[in-house]
């Protein structure tokens, strides 16, 4: 396990300084490999598979390129501040979760990002390309070590190579179930989720999760109109202080920021759950 300093955490790239050979042009031409690759492959994934997401907590394949955008963005300040500043320079990590949420980058139009990603990048491959050995050796700080301008650059292209990997993936993993999701899948892939809903399919505005809630409801009001439908156990429903009694099938519709919450359900009480329409 090497530490990635264009991607401010801990991922299996092994040896990474050691990846690409160590003439001054190596990285230029191993970026320009990169970018031709997914100039080939990227508008082979269809719409559906770029945006779909296994839960809420992992990143779609197009919020792993606004992150690769982030990195970009963040290689070319650094080595903008490494050369200009008179001061030896600090580098310090991005919060790249933070980074994706606030450019909302799921919600963004596709080919936008693409052609963000690719004007960044070519823009990087310059830099390399104009980066003599003698620039290559400049350090700057990282925490208590002292990194090599090409240590960085080495860096960015094994970051890189690893997220369009995942983007590239051929085992279609990213995009099981997409159309169609039976009771049993749904049970299964809540098991594996860190909380007591998951999200399934999500095509557009709209959104289906599975929730089973454990002895008490949490939930708040949210932005956006829904619909459950029961697919196991009984119980109450508290909408705006009116209760439903509710079992197996029953449909309920729940406008949004309308306060409710399951009551007095069964151990077995599980519910799709559909979010559909803009937030408000």
């Amino acid at each position: 396990m090497s530490y990635c300093f264009a991607f401010g955490k801990i991922i299996s790239v092994v040896n990474y300084l050691n990846i690409f050979n160590d003439n001054i042009m190596s990285s230029y031409f191993e970026l320009q490999k990169l970018i031709r690759k997914f100039n080939r492959k990227i508008h082979q994934i269809s719409e559906e598979e770029f945006s779909f997401k296994s839960s809420l907590e992992k990143w779609s394949k197009k919020e792993i390129l606004g992150h690769l955008i982030d990195s970009s963005k963040y290689f070319i300040n650094r080595i903008e501040n490494i050369f200009t500043k008179q001061e030896p320079f600090n580098l310090k990590r991005f919060e790249q979760d933070d980074l994706v949420k606030l450019h909302n980058y799921q919600e963004q139009d596709s080919n936008n990002l693409i052609i963000l990603f690719q004007s960044l990048n070519i823009q990087i491959m310059q830099v390399m390309k104009n980066c003599s050995e003698e620039m290559r050796a400049k350090t700057f700080n990282f925490g208590e070590q002292k990194v090599t301008v090409d240590q960085l650059m080495k860096s960015y292209l094994a970051h890189l190579n690893h997220h369009l990997e995942q983007i590239f993936n051929q085992d279609g993993s990213s995009i099981k179930a997409i159309n169609h999701v039976s009771l049993e899948s749904a049970f299964e892939q809540l098991s594996n989720a860190p909380s007591e809903f998951v999200e399934l399919l999500k095509y557009g505005e709209l959104v289906v999760e599975f929730y089973k809630p454990d002895k008490i409801d949490k939930q708040q009001p949210h932005t956006r109109d829904e619909i459950y439908i029961i697919s196991s156990g009984s119980g109450a429903f508290d909408l705006e202080g009116k209760i439903f009694q509710v079992k197996e099938n029953d449909v309920l519709f729940v406008k949004a920021h309308d306060k409710h919450k399951f009551i007095n359900f069964t151990d077995d009480f599980s519910t799709w759950v559909i979010f559909y329409g803009l937030e408000r």
